[in-house]
């Protein structure tokens, strides 16, 4: 009899090692799946559970964290191509979304897009797309083409490595094998972080291509781009008074940022700005396609000694300069001169 109850203890005892070991081994996958890090990164269909009537995908395996500053990856094309957005003249340690669009004369366009992923984040197509999730590379890819809301149609491919997930779009309909030879258009292996650099002033620029219904024309806006040594406090620029015939000096936000504003007798309104860098880039200056084009509709000038660019319009004119970790933009509304609006920027401190 004793030797019966020690033989059914040492049941019992070794059955419930082997369900503390299904339980413990259940409570590490749920921690390795909510931390993200095993496995290879995977897109899971969702669209099932999902109620959105477009097909969705969730992450799986993805990383915890975001790293910051954000690595960005190099995309180099052929040639025959035209580049109208460069994330390497854009980038600063505060940027978040890296974009590269190239064009070929006859219109057809690729861009890509490097966003941070995190695990559990979510991918959506457009209402109807076609789809399927292929290896390319050793990494799976999501191809897909899909009808834009304007008519267009378009293919996409969407694949993640380490931190980042790339979006590629085009008007290029090629089919699935031959789209995924764009992948090899970025350097995957060579991630870099933004190195600091001083300020400089991006011009504006516009390109025309032919397009199959018709011209296509793209433009750039003026920039304020680099990647500075930031003050552990920055020093704001504003008028010690306000200027001669002017009053007021409320201050308020535009785009974030702290902004003085003056009137005179007239009616004319004084705008006073002190953008710094964040995670877009600067842009100024609302121009039209024909003025980008106009290689006159834009002054350089200096400030106090600092570099800048004006511009004149019959309602509004605006000038900008830079300084240390950001620049100065004072915008004037009603008919002035150029040394008038120059001689407004010598006043302020």
């Amino acid at each position: 009899m004793a030797k019966a109850k020690r033989r059914l203890n040492k049941k019992r005892i070794a059955l419930a090692a082997v369900i503390l070991a299904v339980i413990l081994a259940a409570v590490i996958t749920a921690v390795v799946l909510l931390a993200g890090g095993s496995g290879r990164v995977s897109f899971r269909d969702i669209s099932t559970v999902d109620p959105a009537p477009e097909p969705v995908f969730e992450v799986v395996n993805g990383p915890a964290e975001t790293p910051s500053p954000f690595p960005r990856y190099t995309v180099t094309a052929p040639e025959e191509y035209t580049q109208t957005d460069d994330s390497s003249l854009t980038a600063n340690r505060f940027t978040q979304e890296y974009l590269d669009t190239f064009y070929t004369q006859d219109g057809h366009y690729l861009s890509v897009t490097q966003r941070p992923v995190r695990n559990g984040d979510r991918v959506s197509l457009t209402a109807g797309a076609e789809y399927e999730i292929v290896e390319f590379a050793g990494m799976e890819v999501l191809y897909h083409r899909e009808v834009r809301y304007d008519g267009q149609e378009l293919v996409g491919l969407t694949w993640i490595k380490d931190n980042t997930r790339f979006s590629l779009t085009s008007n290029q309909l090629l089919e699935r094998d031959e789209a995924l030879q764009w992948i090899t258009w970025v350097d995957l292996e060579n991630p870099s972080v933004p190195e600091t650099r001083p300020l400089e002033i991006l011009p504006g620029q516009v390109w025309t291509f032919s397009g199959e219904t018709g011209e296509i024309t793209v433009s750039r806006p003026w920039q304020v781009v680099g990647n500075p040594d930031l003050p552990s406090r920055r020093q704001t620029h504003s008028f010690s008074a306000p200027p001669q015939g002017f009053s007021g000096g409320s201050s308020g936000y535009s785009n974030g940022f702290e902004t003085w504003v003056y009137e005179n007798e007239a009616g004319d309104m004084l705008y006073l700005t002190n953008p710094t860098i964040s995670s877009y880039s600067c842009t100024f200056f609302s121009l039209t396609e024909e003025e980008l084009a106009d290689p006159d509709a834009v002054q350089q000038v200096t400030v106090g000694g600092c570099s800048g660019v004006m511009h004149l319009g019959e309602e509004e004119s605006t000038l900008v300069w830079l300084v240390e970790d950001g620049y100065v933009e004072l915008g004037y509304r009603g008919e002035i001169t150029a040394e008038q609006l120059l001689a407004l920027g010598e006043q302020v401190n």
